[in-house]
């Protein structure tokens, strides 16, 4: 019994390390088993949790937050909105200026009293049923359009043919209010058109009174402009430099990152007198940061005195920062601007 009790009691020292798979020989075991100390090496074993600790500061390195893309500095921002703005919503952003134009006129058109009414891309003027006037805004230029022949007034008034389309067939005559002089013009051809069907003139019309400017999200509220899409947005970041030739512009922008960054003026463009200049021209007559306009290019620069519109080339090389204010830009000038950290401000046509 002693030899066979030996032999049974190194059997369970033997396996007391492993779970107790038998639960019967656990009793006898129990004096055996006091020193448990060798089971507790088995914590010992929470050595492999503890490689976990270890590999938490992988997430620390990864990559991707690292690595996200944040605005470079010298990287330009961009509008991505696009609007369709209706005829009402021009008359309230339109300015000052132009808004007093077209209270004259229409108070010119009530005086026939025509029937006048009023659609999301123009105010119509009829009588008896037939279109005499139309009053579209153009890229913000105040434009009407009469039931008139084009060639019997081309020489004494300037106007223009109207596009081929269907919306305007009835009313080719196009006469762009641009002035003081274009809005008494037009008065006459107003008085022109209302002669040749026989519209007699009634009574003075009171005087109109124009609507507030009220700001994009107003109209949005009120629905006179609606939400159309988005511009495309860049498809690189723009980083700006201390000088660019045309060469580096072109290689450096794409075109159509380019023309993202293109502003709207407040100005509005009048083609009286069209003149071009260079943009190393201008480089030569101002200096970084200054706001160049055409006021100031006739200031400064000689041969612009008279100029009215005028468009910036490209040429030679920019080595400014320049706000640059302007009726058309070619796109290298637009590129040389913006890679130089200037702005581009177009008119208002």
């Amino acid at each position: 019994m002693g030899l066979f009790g030996r032999l049974f009691g190194k059997k369970n020292t033997a396996e007391e390390p492993a779970p107790a798979q038998n639960p019967t020989p656990a009793p006898d075991s129990a004096p055996a088993a006091e020193p448990t100390p060798v089971a507790k090496p088995a914590p010992v074993v929470q050595s492999a949790p503890a490689a976990k600790p270890a590999a938490k500061p992988a997430p620390l390195d990864e990559p991707a937050p690292a690595e996200e893309p944040a605005p470079a500095p010298g990287s330009k921002p961009y509008r991505t909105m696009k609007y369709d703005r209706s005829f009402e919503a021009k008359l309230i952003q339109t300015d000052g200026e132009v808004k007093e134009y077209y209270a004259e006129l229409e108070q010119e058109l009530r005086s026939y009293g025509a029937k006048r009414r009023v659609s999301w891309r123009y105010e119509a003027f009829r009588s008896h049923r037939r279109l005499l006037v139309k009053i579209i805004f153009r890229r913000k230029t105040l434009c009407l359009y009469f039931a008139l022949s084009p060639q019997d007034y081309a020489d004494k008034y300037k106007v223009e043919q109207a596009k081929d389309i269907k919306a305007l067939g009835d009313t080719p005559c196009l006469y762009r209010i641009v002035n003081k002089r274009r809005c008494k013009c037009a008065k006459e051809l107003i008085a022109e058109v209302m002669a040749k069907y026989g519209v007699p003139r009634k009574k003075q019309a009171p005087p109109v009174a124009v609507p507030a400017y009220e700001s994009t999200p107003i109209l949005l509220a009120r629905g006179l402009i609606r939400e159309v899409g988005k511009k495309r947005a860049p498809t690189q970041i723009v980083h700006t430099v201390h000088e660019v030739s045309v060469a580096e512009a072109n290689e450096a922008l794409e075109d159509d990152t380019a023309a993202v960054f293109v502003e709207q003026a407040v100005r509005y463009a009048d083609r009286t007198k069209q003149g071009i200049i260079n943009i190393d021209t201008l480089a030569a007559y101002f200096k970084g940061g200054e706001y160049v306009t055409l006021d100031e290019i006739r200031k400064r620069i000689k041969g612009y005195e008279k100029v009215t519109y005028i468009k910036v080339l490209a040429r030679g090389k920019l080595n400014e920062p320049l706000t640059v204010e302007a009726d058309e830009f070619s796109i290298e000038a637009v590129k040389m601007i913006v890679l130089t950290g200037g702005k581009v401000l177009r008119t208002r046509r």
